[in-house]
């Protein structure tokens, strides 16, 4: 629904340019899917301001004009012509116009999850987006600021989508495909190429051209694990494709990720609670290649004393391939 700027009487707003919609969600949205509350194209001058202890939804905004200046997490930041800033509003914030004029355009957003990701883009790498998304972003606020002025509708999937692209847009690991590789994606290419040795902070710190503590720092604040556990977690899901995907013993496993045997015994026992060989045993009690033909079962069905002597024989032949 379009705002009645005339009847909301927000104050400093140019109520006869300006456009604001705000949006009632079902009950299913909020359980499942991302969604716009509010997004708006305002016009203001300096009487404009916004002052909450807390407000339910996240925000991102699009300066166009003049000069917005927002106070948050305990700093002051003034928005300029191209701007985009984005943060969660269950914090308290402050946000006035600085200049006579200011232009911006906002959404409101919010859906399951949403608030964990904006704060952790926020502590990794702070409200403004100064990366080369910063263009699709602008663009996509402006799209949807379009939209809802040349009263479109779409799917609550596609609005999902809407917001899902945004949040995308905020990181600034996405969007552009980069000719430099950051740390994290050297750290990955690195542990790949050494799967079979072992791998030490220095190795991955080295790789990435940072000392052993930021580059620790660094790979931690971006993944939400450290290095070495994340280059033990790659080599157990290695172990983990060979044991149920190849006839390699558990030995062989051990040493081409660069562990001694009872070294990987101990370390998978510890992540998974059962034996490597346990794990095998499980995983090809799932997978049976051995299925009969369609028309096999259709004359074992005919026949149950044959059907109970030809299923006798398979699953003891199963049993033998998988004791080799």
């Amino acid at each position: 629904m379009q705002y009645n700027f005339y009847e909301l009487k927000e104050p400093g707003v140019d109520p006869a340019r300006s456009l604001g919609y705000f949006f009632t969600q079902l009950p299913n949205t909020l359980d499942f899917y991302y969604y716009i509350t509010e997004c708006g194209h305002y016009y203001v001058n300096q009487h404009y301001f916004v002052r909450r202890e807390s407000f339910p939804y996240n925000i991102v905004f699009l300066v166009l004009d003049g000069v917005l200046t927002v106070e948050y997490r305990e700093h002051i930041y003034h928005l300029k012509k191209n701007d985009i800033f984005f943060m969660d509003c269950t914090d308290p914030h402050y946000y006035h116009a600085t200049t006579e004029q200011v232009e911006f355009m906002f959404v409101h957003f919010d859906g399951k999850g949403s608030h964990e990701l904006i704060r952790h883009l926020l502590d990794v790498q702070g409200s403004f987006v100064h990366h080369s998304n910063n263009i699709l972003l602008r663009q996509l606020i402006k799209d949807t600021l379009l939209f809802h002025e040349q009263e479109r509708i779409e799917s609550t999937a596609d609005t999902s989508l809407r917001v899902y692209k945004l949040m995308t847009y905020l990181q600034n690991n996405s969007g552009f495909v980069k000719k430099d590789q950051t740390p994290v994606e050297k750290t990955e290419a690195y542990i790949n190429a050494h799967m079979n040795e072992k791998i030490t902070l220095s190795d991955l710190a080295n790789e990435s051209g940072l000392s052993d503590y930021y580059f620790s720092r660094y790979f931690k604040a971006h993944t939400g694990v450290s290095p070495i556990e994340y280059a033990t977690m790659k080599k157990l899901d290695y172990a983990a494709a060979l044991l149920s995907r190849t006839d390699c013993t558990v030995s062989e496993v051990a040493d081409q990720i660069g562990y001694t045997l009872r070294s990987f015994i101990n370390l998978w026992t510890a992540h998974y609670e059962f034996s490597p060989l346990k794990f095998r045993k499980l995983m090809n009690s799932r997978m049976d290649f051995d299925m009969p033909p369609a028309e096999e079962i259709e004359v074992k069905r005919s026949n149950v004393s044959e059907t109970e002597k030809v299923d006798g024989q398979s699953e003891g032949n199963r049993e033998g391939r998988r004791s080799k």
